[in-house]
């Protein structure tokens, strides 16, 4: 590749892919921006060829990088601070161009600091580069003391809502947050987090509750925001569960169904029930009725056969008196005979004799 394109490539990588430089005008000190864990490319140059001569990078007290007519650190060369150790390096192909920028791979928070560019035997004036690193979430367990392992997590209970996922934290030094979201980094609603504390150390559980996704692939994320301590752990739940829950859904509704119609066979049967007794209420009633109408009845045609058998009674004595008023008349009449012949007897001697003779 040509000297003046690998210069443009370097250019355009040293502004895309390091971070941005962003120049201060009140002390004319450049300043590098990166993000903790990215590369940072750090700038110096002369208008001279730098192939065999001497490029020295510090920070502070601090030995970055020596370059020393061939030989450097990567290659053999000793007493570079071990902070820098593996991370950092030049662009050895340019420094006959007179490029002498530093490379600093995987940048750490401890890296922040005012880096000056030294050619000790060229009499070339030095530069300084400022690097600022920012943190960002990180995971650090085993770099940073109270810094939590990865998350436990299980699948706990198949519900009509989904399936519940669990995600337990323990040991950690503060409490920390805790978040499920899926795989692709969209944030779920989850209930709130239980915490306990045991000297000092918390421990944390979350529950959630997913339903079938594209990957059913969910993720338990961890934050520790006093020492930017970032881990997480990913479960994948089988389709069969959700499979399951569809399934449990059907028989679910399946089973509402049945307990409507069921519900609805025992409201008809109760309300033929109320209409069979009103029914038959109503036609006891009319029974009831009839009843006492047929008794008032009664009542009046024996008043009447009573009428009658009075009457027929008096018109009984009547009879009785007539025949007795007939008696006395004919006793009567009989008596007036028997005077009359007495009175006949006395004037007639002979009539007594008349009456002796049978007739």
């Amino acid at each position: 590749m040509p000297d003046t394109m690998k210069t443009l490539v370097f250019v355009l990588c040293s502004l895309g892919c390091f971070g941005a430089t962003q120049q201060d005008g009140t002390n004319g000190v450049s300043r590098t921006y990166v993000k903790e864990g990215e590369d940072a490319v750090l700038h110096c140059s002369s208008v001279e060829s730098l192939e065999n001569t001497v490029v020295d990078w510090k920070n502070q007290n601090k030995e970055v990088f020596l370059y020393d007519r061939g030989w450097h650190y990567e290659n053999g060369l000793c007493c570079q601070d071990e902070q820098y150790m593996g991370r950092a390096s030049l662009f050895y192909d340019e420094l006959k161009n007179g490029n002498a920028s530093l490379i600093l791979n995987n940048t750490r928070i401890e890296d922040t600091g005012n880096y000056t560019c030294i050619f000790p035997r060229s009499g070339i004036q030095s530069s300084t580069m400022e690097l600022i690193v920012e943190r960002v979430y990180k995971n650090r367990f085993g770099l940073k003391k109270g810094a939590v392992q990865a998350p436990v997590l299980k699948m706990v209970n198949v519900t009509e809502a989904g399936v519940e996922l669990q995600c337990v934290v323990r040991g950690s030094s503060s409490k920390p947050s805790v978040e499920w979201q899926t795989c692709e980094g969209t944030s779920l609603n989850s209930e709130e987090p239980l915490v306990s504390e045991t000297r000092g150390r918390y421990d944390t559980t979350l529950l959630v509750t997913v339903n079938e996704t594209k990957t059913n692939c969910f993720r338990c994320v961890v934050k520790q925001e006093d020492i930017y301590h970032r881990i997480d752990d990913n479960i994948t739940v089988s389709e069969k569960l959700f499979e399951k829950k569809s399934s449990h859904d059907t028989q679910s509704s399946h089973s509402t169904v049945v307990l409507v119609g069921v519900a609805g066979f025992v409201i008809g049967v109760l309300l033929l029930l109320v209409l069979y007794l009103i029914f038959t209420r109503h036609r006891s009633r009319r029974q009831n009725g009839n009843q006492r109408e047929n008794r008032d009845d009664s009542v009046e045609v024996n008043e009447i056969e009573m009428g009658h058998m009075t009457s027929d009674q008096n018109i009984g004595n009547g009879s009785t008196d007539t025949k007795n008023m007939r008696n006395d008349t004919v006793k009567t009449e009989e008596e007036k005979l028997m005077s009359s012949h007495s009175s006949a007897s006395a004037s007639d001697p002979g009539a007594k004799r008349k009456k002796k003779i049978p007739l």
